[in-house]
């Protein structure tokens, strides 16, 4: 997945889902990577499905569903996943400062990029690279970086 080898992740995928279709955590990872690689809606699914089989998983499960939602525009939505997000990482904070800011809890946006900014310090710096690792599409990144900069995480422009 992260050397950029997506169709063979993907043929793998397949392959594996159809012979354990019930494996909760292996559904979910795929489900990530094939959303993030350009299948949301599929990957969605899987997620959902795997939270299904498994309903006491692990936060990592609703970093896609927060993403999608927050794509969506259903920050109600994409809020109730973020809560769930409560390994401390920048992801966990990162969006759940978008969600506060594009709903305009603006107070509870710079709590959340106060704590971003405590966490990973050089976020404004790294981050778009974390994004590219994770294939999301530059418009997207665009827009996280648009909000986030309103709360005033400092992120340079790229150069080029």
């Amino acid at each position: 997945f992260h050397r950029g080898e997506l169709e063979s992740v993907l043929i793998s995928a397949e392959r594996a889902i159809a012979l354990s279709p019930h494996n909760a955590t292996f559904l979910a990872a795929m489900g990530n990577h094939i959303g993030w690689a350009g299948n949301m809606e599929r990957g969605v699914a899987m997620v959902q499905k795997a939270i299904a089989i498994n309903p006491n998983h692990p936060p990592w499960y609703h970093y896609i569903l927060t993403d999608y939602f927050i794509r969506k525009g259903d920050h109600v939505t994409a809020l109730g996943h973020a809560l769930r997000l409560t390994w401390g990482l920048s992801w966990d904070y990162m969006y759940r400062t978008v969600i506060y800011a594009r709903s305009g809890r603006m107070d509870e946006a710079r709590t959340e990029a106060d704590e971003l900014r405590e966490v990973y310090p050089d976020f404004g710096k790294e981050m778009r690279g974390e994004f590219e690792k994770y294939y999301f599409p530059d418009e997207v990144i665009g827009a996280y970086f648009e909000t986030l900069r309103e709360v005033g995480i400092d992120i340079p422009e790229p150069t080029n």
